[in-house]
């Protein structure tokens, strides 16, 4: 990663720990933690909107209708379908 080596990364985090104050390490992590929630929420989102995307799109080629895209007990339908 970035040219780091799994080690190098934890001295230099170590070597960090040691010069800040508890209190900001706490807001660091919780920080930290926030960011990734967010992240993977985000990613979370984007992968069930590239699936409905392409839900669609392999619908509208294969001739179903809208309301079987609509409806997600109707999804291996669908996917039976296509294969």
């Amino acid at each position: 990663m970035l040219g780091f080596s799994t080690g190098q990364l934890l001295v230099i985090l170590g070597a960090c720990s040691v010069m800040m104050k508890p209190s900001d390490m706490i807001n660091i992590a919780r920080t930290a933690g926030r960011m990734t929630g967010r992240a993977v929420g985000r990613l979370i989102v984007a992968r069930r909107q590239l699936d409905d995307i392409l839900g669609q799109s392999a619908a509208t080629q294969h001739g179903c209708s809208a309301e079987t895209i609509d409806h997600p007990y109707e999804l291996p339908l669908l996917k039976s379908r296509l294969n």
